[in-house]
């Protein structure tokens, strides 16, 4: 690409229409449908949980009702609950919890389509080949409602402050994740005020309903039951023991636990525990430290800026936490298609990183449910399914990594570009 080029005459027109889209959208979807009404339908376990749950709410009390999410995600699965109630069978949850997903994919397909961004073609075309990669898994986990609300909380942002804080203070109170997002648009919005108020008071309606329905032991058990948890076998930090169990199969167990999930244990896995919360604090204080760096800036900071720093925040969290299950690439396809959008300095960097999210999302794919078994229980294609976990575990390092250089980059050059105006000035 020379200097005369522009990323358009590299890339091509970055004209989409709906009539070229759509009917691509259509045959990917039906495809993914096709998989998990057929050998993927295992991955719609956890709607049986949710609706096992929401059965027995008067039972146990919403104190103990899903006490793994906040309290408004038991509202978010109770919604098409009580509606398959009451088009006559508690049975159709499963289809109409498919169904809300089929229709947040296609508004979020609609909205990506009427972006006005320079990014809008990369950005349809990922997010088109975003929900196969990852399969089935896409509409039956409510991990897709927080993260397409990041997705627009960053498209709106620079127009929409109230609107942005909306988002993702209602996507923080569904899922705890979003909240490592708040600072960042904040920086980014043009009326600080406006979005402050706005998050503060999704904020205080979320911690008083809590409270007031279920008691202050709710409001504090999602983040109990995420600090209690072991090291889940798709994780970062549990790649070395599961190749080591590939090798040695007697000095390593894996089960499940009474966190649902598959935890591993044996030699040197507590270890491991103890370096993901060390990771996890430096990743944090990292991140305070950029905002407030950019903060002292007085100004609201490039869109690139904000871009790569929410990629690097949530791609942070999957890389140095305990657990990596397949549903979290729910929350970083949608900020991606999102970011492709507004990006502005360097557009090729940004798809490179695109590509690389969806290629982890599909051996994420391959993974969870095709290798599950082998993955967990061991047999002829234990060695494959350990191989592709650290590919795709690498791909995940990779993708923090780079995301946390490019913000840095970002920065200094908006800093260096501040500093030639006042100069200038």
């Amino acid at each position: 690409m020379g200097p005369q080029d522009s990323p358009r005459q590299v890339w091509g027109s970055d004209s989409i229409s709906g009539g070229s889209v759509w009917p691509t959208w259509l045959v990917t979807r039906l495809l993914v449908l096709g998989l998990l009404l057929g050998f993927e339908s295992r991955v719609a376990h956890d709607v049986l949980y949710f609706a096992r749950s929401l059965r027995h709410i008067h039972v146990v009390g919403l104190s103990s009702t899903m006490p793994e999410y906040p309290l408004p995600a038991v509202g978010v699965v109770a919604v098409p609950w009580l509606f398959a109630k009451l088009l006559g069978s508690a049975l159709l949850f499963r289809p109409v919890m498919i169904a809300c997903g089929v229709g947040i994919d296609a508004l979020y397909t609609a909205v990506l389509l009427r972006s006005t961004g320079p990014g809008r073609r990369p950005a349809v075309l990922l997010w088109l080949a975003a929900v196969p990669a990852l399969g089935g898994l896409t509409y039956v986990r409510f991990d897709l409602i927080p993260g397409v609300l990041v997705g627009f909380a960053m498209l709106v942002a620079a127009t929409h402050p109230r609107r942005a804080a909306l988002c993702v203070a209602i996507a923080t109170s569904i899922k705890l994740w979003p909240a490592l997002l708040i600072p960042t648009v904040w920086l980014r919005v043009a009326s600080r005020w406006r979005y402050l108020v706005v998050v503060g008071f999704v904020g205080l309606l979320a911690v008083g309903s809590t409270v007031a329905l279920a008691g202050w032991s709710r409001l504090v058990s999602p983040m109990v039951y995420q600090a209690h948890r072991g090291l889940q076998v798709e994780s970062v930090a549990a790649t070395p023991v599961m190749v080591a169990r590939v090798v040695r199969p007697a000095g390593w167990r894996v089960f499940y636990s009474q966190f649902k999930a598959y935890e591993i244990s044996g030699r040197g896995v507590a270890w491991l525990e103890r370096v993901t919360d060390i990771a996890t604090l430096v990743l944090v204080v990292g991140l305070c430290l950029l905002w407030i760096r950019a903060w002292r800036r007085s100004r609201r900071v490039d869109p690139d800026f904000l871009v790569w720093l929410c990629l690097g925040a949530v791609s942070g969290f999957m890389a140095v936490g305990k657990v990596l299950s397949p549903q979290y690439f729910l929350w970083l396809l949608p900020a991606t298609a999102a970011a492709l959008t507004i990006s502005r300095r360097d557009p090729r960097a940004l798809r490179r990183w695109g590509a690389v999210v969806v290629a982890a999302a599909a051996l994420t794919h391959v993974l969870f449910p095709w290798l599950y078994h082998d993955l967990l229980h061991g047999g002829d294609l234990l060695g494959l399914a350990v191989t592709l976990l650290g590919v795709r575990n690498l791909l995940v390092l990779w993708l923090f990594v780079e995301a946390a250089r490019q913000a840095v980059r970002c920065l200094e050059a908006s800093e260096d570009d501040h500093v030639t105006l006042s100069r200038v000035g």
